[in-house]
């Protein structure tokens, strides 16, 4: 079998049949060929200058306008859906000079990831900053859990996940719509 395919001056071992020779011939030929190394390129350091990167364009993308509130659904039934509006992001990050390419997944993960680390750095705040005294070592300290949380704040501040619409400790709470 191997020397129907030229193959047989490559190598020593017999095979069992053409589904194994298949498999040897494929893995020669993909060692034969130089793969690039992919390197793992940083979210905060991608940019052309160190002022733009992923990280910067994706928030601006959030704090410019509504944009925060479309993508999560805030503008009812618009049929714009989080892919569409993590393409948008896409487009402005290409715009922008970053080279690095990445997917509407990968936008909508680190969209996620800025909303779990802003609600512990929230939580974390909203528990009387857990024994620090100084203003400005509380602002370290919220900082260092969520490095854009001053950033953020304003627009997502509001979400029901970091703040609950209705508290039962709240003014004017009643539980007349538990009876009926």
């Amino acid at each position: 079998m191997l020397a129907v395919s030229d193959a047989g001056a490559e190598f020593k071992k017999g095979t069992c049949g053409k589904r194994c020779c298949n498999a040897i011939l494929k893995a020669l030929r993909l060692e034969a060929i130089p793969q690039p190394l992919k390197k793992r390129v940083p979210r905060h350091n991608d940019g052309p200058d160190a002022s733009v990167s992923f990280l910067t364009v994706l928030i601006k993308w959030m704090t410019d306008g509504n944009n925060y509130h479309r993508y999560r659904g805030g503008d009812g039934q618009s049929s714009e859906t989080k892919q569409t509006s993590a393409s948008e992001v896409i487009e402005c990050i290409a715009a922008s000079g970053v080279k690095t390419a990445r997917s509407p997944k990968d936008v909508m993960n680190k969209i996620s990831g800025l909303e779990t680390s802003f609600r512990v750095a929230s939580d974390w705040l909203s528990n009387t900053g857990q024994g620090v005294e100084n203003e400005s070592d509380l602002r370290a300290a919220n900082l260092h859990r969520c490095p854009s949380f001053y950033v953020l704040h304003p627009i997502t501040d509001d979400s029901p996940s970091t703040h609950p619409l209705v508290l039962n400790t709240d003014p004017g709470f009643t539980y007349t719509w538990f009876c009926n």
